[in-house]
């Protein structure tokens, strides 16, 4: 099934295309295309089942817009935004939504029906907004179709809530009277602070973590380190009043002649003189980050270097990866998206 009947509006650098009578019936939505042109600074969508409650807005691409859910909901509205670099850099004026239908016919419990008036001087009356309200919620437990992690999603909130329904954040904000330049607060204590001065600060050198863009501190004339080190990774340390990250950043080197488990962005030389062994990749590793793993020894061929992809895949094949080349190699990079470590490089040299 095919869906183009959206609506372009402009204003400013911002175009909005958009669908004002409801997608029917969608099951899953396979992709979508556009004749989108010239540079843009983003593209983004969002979606609602009502046209009043919506998404939180997303980059658009195909993954993106295929993990839509539906949840059941028999009508679908999209909202598509183009923010051009300057007036004039690109233009849209299409956008198409390929989609698979339900295969159960479902029909709302309440619809507003058309109303044709039997008269040929009369208009055909088709009030959209009651055509797709459904008022009667058949399942409680659902609530209209619905678990509770949806409604918990802070991305579906909305509208304002009284201070006083959060237990404990008045008092929150008020031990934080004393502080300037604080922009945001957030319902966990921590803050957002961009150029801020602080002035005693509960007349204590707190230790707490915080969003901090610049901090200094006079209290007694000296620099405070209001920044846990532990907060923000390993091979992080203060050094004379001063955050020192150049031990944070670069590729280490590991040597080893045993099993072993890599860690991001490391260089690691394999001794297999006289027995194999195995290197297991991060569990947890982060978009960009790289290993690689060089034959040293230059034996492989008789005691190999098994690399164990610790549930991701490597070079989009979810096995391990054997080097049993002399002198052989291999550079990893981890792909967030597709939970894949690409391989940038691969050395099989024999001697």
């Amino acid at each position: 099934m095919q869906f183009s009947s959206f609506t372009k509006i402009q204003e400013g650098l911002t175009i909005t295309l958009y669908n004002e009578t409801p997608i029917e019936n969608v099951e899953v939505i396979k992709y979508y295309s556009d004749n989108s042109s010239g540079s843009f600074v983003k593209k983004e969508f969002r979606w609602s089942f009502n046209n009043v409650y919506w998404s939180a807005w997303e980059t658009i691409n195909q993954q993106s817009i295929s993990r839509v859910n539906t949840h059941g909901n028999y009508y679908l509205f999209i909202q598509v935004r183009y923010i051009l670099s300057t007036i004039g850099a690109g233009n849209v004026s299409r956008f198409t939504i390929n989609y698979t239908a339900g295969t159960a016919t479902i029909t709302p419990t309440i619809i507003h029906q058309d109303i044709e008036i039997p008269d040929s001087s009369a208009v055909l009356i088709h009030d959209v907004i009651q055509r797709y309200q459904i008022t009667a919620i058949t399942d409680a437990s659902t609530l209209n179709g619905y678990s509770g992690s949806w409604y918990l999603s802070r991305s579906h909130h909305t509208g304002t809530q009284p201070i006083s329904s959060i237990l404990g954040l008045q008092d929150a904000l008020n031990n934080l009277i004393s502080a300037s330049g604080v922009t945001q607060f957030y319902v966990d204590g921590s803050l957002a602070i961009r150029d801020a001065s602080i002035q005693n600060v509960a007349n204590k050198n707190i230790q707490q973590d915080i969003s901090i863009n610049q901090l200094w501190s006079t209290f007694n004339s000296t620099i405070i380190n209001y920044l846990l080190e532990s907060s923000i990774g390993s091979g992080f340390s203060w050094n004379a009043g001063y955050l020192d990250i150049s031990v944070g950043t670069g590729i280490s080197v590991a040597e080893i002649s045993t099993n072993y488990n890599a860690n991001s962005n490391e260089l690691i030389a394999a001794y297999v003189d006289d027995v194999s062994l195995s290197i297991t990749l991060p569990g947890l590793p982060v978009l960009g980050s790289t290993i690689e793993i060089i034959d040293i020894t230059r034996n492989a061929s008789t005691n190999n270097i098994t690399v164990i992809r610790n549930t991701h895949n490597i070079d989009k094949v979810a096995e391990d990866f054997i080097i049993d080349v002399d002198g052989g190699s291999i550079k990893l990079m981890y792909d967030t998206l597709n939970n894949n470590y690409a391989i940038l490089n691969i050395e099989t040299r024999k001697h």
